[in-house]
């Protein structure tokens, strides 16, 4: 196997960890979703994203930490990550704190499902069997499995219309194709409660 294939391949294994861990996240909306209450789910979201983000602090400013992360971790770890910057998962656990604070529980939870769920399908289906480009390294394919899986996991949450999650998800889909250069970890829970709210009424700014 020559060495251009080799890369290839230790690309695509990081990849696939990283959409594993980004499907175990969907815990975080369920656990909240059927059995705790908002204080609760803040207090421990609070800690987890304060040790992820320091964590994530120490591996940029330590050689050290940089050191232990690298032999842990950097076989999975996106290149621009790699380069002096937090990872997604410290912008998902910022992004998770912010929606469970301001939106009402069903709509923080739905947010949080196109994320965890929705999100990774993108990414799998548009690596592996999108044809069609968008954006960058987008695909048509990715951002419609992205609303069919997004669409699906928000059935757990019945409270609110399917059409209303329906316009939330396509936004959430536009949110991952588009090149922004804030991490879509952060933008997509935060795009669709923000559509959610408006919705359903439920948007107040204080």
């Amino acid at each position: 196997m020559t060495g251009k294939k080799i890369k290839l391949r230790r690309e695509k294994e990081g990849l696939i960890a990283r959409k594993l861990i980004h499907y175990s996240a969907v815990s975080t909306p369920l656990i909240y979703y059927y059995f705790l209450e908002k204080p609760m789910a803040l207090q421990l979201l609070l800690i987890v994203s304060f040790i992820v983000v320091f964590s994530d602090l120490l591996r940029m400013i330590g050689p050290r930490s940089r050191k232990i992360y690298l032999k842990l971790f950097g076989w999975m770890t996106k290149k621009k990550e790699l380069r002096q910057e937090f990872t997604g998962a410290s912008y998902m656990l910022v992004g998770s704190l912010v929606v469970v604070l301001v939106f009402p529980k069903n709509i923080a939870v739905i947010s949080l499902l196109f994320l965890t769920v929705g999100d990774p399908t993108a990414c799998l289906i548009g690596t592996f069997f999108g044809r069609v480009r968008t954006f960058e390294k987008k695909t048509l394919e990715g951002s419609l499995a992205f609303l069919a899986a997004g669409l699906l996991a928000s059935l757990l949450v019945p409270e609110i219309s399917f059409l209303y999650k329906l316009i939330a998800a396509t936004f959430a889909a536009s949110i991952e194709m588009l090149p922004l250069k804030i991490d879509d970890n952060f933008t997509i829970p935060l795009t669709s409660g923000m559509i959610l709210a408006i919705l359903t009424g439920t948007l107040t700014i204080i």
